[in-house]
């Protein structure tokens, strides 16, 4: 079978040069590359970057026509897609996140008369309420939600959204991880992983530092780009980072490059507003590192498995963060709790049979 992601922000997956890409296409490239394993065709529709290297899946680079009249600017983008894909045309196109991409994927797929999958990445793929506000997304988001011939959603809870937004029943495909063996010794640091956007609020991390000086902070991420939304805001939590001795940034690291941080962690905790699933659990589970969250628990995993702590505010968070740093048993209990979960859960090779299944769905329907 002929698989297309559309994808576009995967091209820094496959060059060491960009930094765009997050968890959500980390966790695209990741399925793509255990179909190709399996001796699927694999396609990723990315946008154009210098050095890019498939490493055995096929790259279609567009580059987008940015200032042309938005009827002009959606065929020109249209016609990019469909020359980068070529032939033999894919037996179905996949893509993760609401955008414009989005729309364009289902088009192109409609004029292929070939199946399309939407991935949601995040809740607010389906909720539009916290980082896609701009009414021209929600407009394109949900016609492409219509379009698709199969809605793909990580949790329960956005299979709820799905139907109370769209009007739509998707299908739950838990997302993947491979998992290390052995699982690497216990560490003593304290790990925040994400792109530095106001709605990680990694500012919260120099809160818990304050609150914790005896805890050791490490922190992985790149800025955006100046001009973007949220530099300003990045720049300034790395500076005041740089005041307080016991948090250390580590800027932006390649996904191979991630893994010794883990190591390193005691306990990964997460400050986001809104997620998905988060990638960062789920590599921190997968070393058997408990997280402890304030905000975030999908489908409420962390307290029906004991993974770690979920906590309701900002001082609950220091608290529940300081006794579990002083209490390596514990650590070491929900750390194997976590192994185990994700051992059964989220295991590569379950979710990609889960992927074939549904492609093959599709396509025969």
């Amino acid at each position: 079978m002929h698989v297309a992601f559309v994808c576009l922000n995967a091209a820094d997956l496959f060059t060491r040069a960009g930094r765009a890409a997050g968890g959500t296409e980390r966790q695209m490239v990741l399925v793509g590359r255990a179909l190709a394993r399996r001796g699927h065709r694999v396609t990723f529709v990315v946008r154009d970057a210098e050095g890019m290297d498939g490493g055995g899946i096929r790259l279609a680079p567009v580059r987008p026509r940015h200032g042309l009249p938005p009827g002009v600017g959606r065929l020109s983008d249209l016609l990019r897609m469909l020359r980068a894909v070529g032939r033999p045309r894919p037996d179905c196109l996949v893509e993760q996140g609401a955008g414009r991409s989005a729309l364009d994927a289902a088009l192109l797929a409609r004029a292929w008369s070939r199946p399309f999958l939407f991935r949601g990445a995040h809740d607010d793929d389906f909720r539009m309420e916290l980082i896609h506000r701009d009414s021209r997304v929600r407009l394109q988001q949900r016609l492409a939600v219509r379009m698709a011939d199969a809605v793909i959603a990580q949790t329960d809870r956005q299979r709820e959204l799905a139907r109370e937004c769209f009007g739509v029943e998707a299908r739950v495909i838990p997302d993947a991880i491979e998992i290390p063996e052995p699982p690497p010794p216990p560490g003593d640091e304290v790990l925040w992983v994400g792109m530095l956007r106001p709605e990680k609020r990694p500012e919260r991390v120099l809160a818990l530092a304050r609150a914790l000086p005896r805890a050791r902070f490490t922190v992985v991420g790149g800025a955006p780009a100046p001009g973007l939304p949220g530099a300003e805001a990045a720049q300034a939590f790395l500076r005041e980072a740089a005041t307080l001795p016991n948090v250390s940034c580590a800027g932006y690291q390649p996904p191979d490059a991630v893994a010794p941080f883990f190591a390193r962690a005691a306990v990964v905790i997460n400050t986001s507003a809104g997620e998905g699933f988060p990638n960062v659990f789920l590599e921190a589970w997968a070393r058997g590192r408990p997280v402890v969250t304030c905000g975030i628990d999908p489908d409420e995993v962390i307290c029906r498995h004991g993974l770690g702590v979920h906590a309701r505010d900002l001082d609950e968070m220091a608290r529940a963060l300081g006794a579990l740093m002083d209490d390596p048993a514990r650590r070491g209990e929900w750390g194997a709790n976590a192994r185990r979960y994700v051992g059964t859960h989220h295991a590569i090779g379950p979710v990609v049979d889960q992927y074939e299944a549904l492609f093959r769905e599709v396509t025969d329907r």
